[in-house]
């Protein structure tokens, strides 16, 4: 796209991720699923069970609109800074949740989870280091986001 801006709609609204500018207010609603998925993400990366969508989505309306975006960076830091240390086998789940982290945040959309990992494990086979890099850069885009996040 012109200016190398990633736009959707969501509610009429035109969220950009360009550089510099400012994302729209996102949704609590929105903003709850991404926190879910990135919560999974790092459970997956810390070798704990997942837990429901639903519920961390529950949690995470219970927390301060104005502290959610805070929260989500703090646990997107989190995954980047412990990823190097999972079991490979743990991988793709991480990388498919937080694919879709990502997905919602700038697309407000969700791809099968199933479709995701199937991906990740077809890069993990290739070579270890990819899947490594695109969970790191996927946690920066979703950073770079949150902090464009007009609260």
């Amino acid at each position: 796209m012109k200016n190398h801006k990633l736009q959707a709609l969501f509610l009429g609204v035109c969220l950009s991720a360009n550089a510099g500018e400012p994302m729209p207010l996102i949704s609590q609603e929105r903003l709850a699923r991404v926190y879910a998925q990135l919560i999974d993400a790092r459970l997956t990366i810390d070798g704990k069970p997942i837990q429901p969508l639903e519920e961390l989505e529950r949690v995470a309306l219970a927390i301060n609109p104005n502290t959610l975006p805070k929260e989500c960076l703090e646990v997107t830091r989190q995954i980047r800074m412990g990823v190097t240390q999972t079991p490979k086998d743990k991988l793709p789940e991480a990388y498919a949740y937080l694919g879709n982290a990502e997905n919602r945040m700038l697309n407000n959309k969700e791809k099968a989870h199933g479709d995701i990992v199937a991906y990740a494990t077809n890069m993990l086979r290739k070579k270890d280091d990819t899947i490594m890099r695109v969970i790191d850069e996927r946690c920066r885009a979703i950073e770079t986001a949150l902090s464009k996040t007009q609260r």
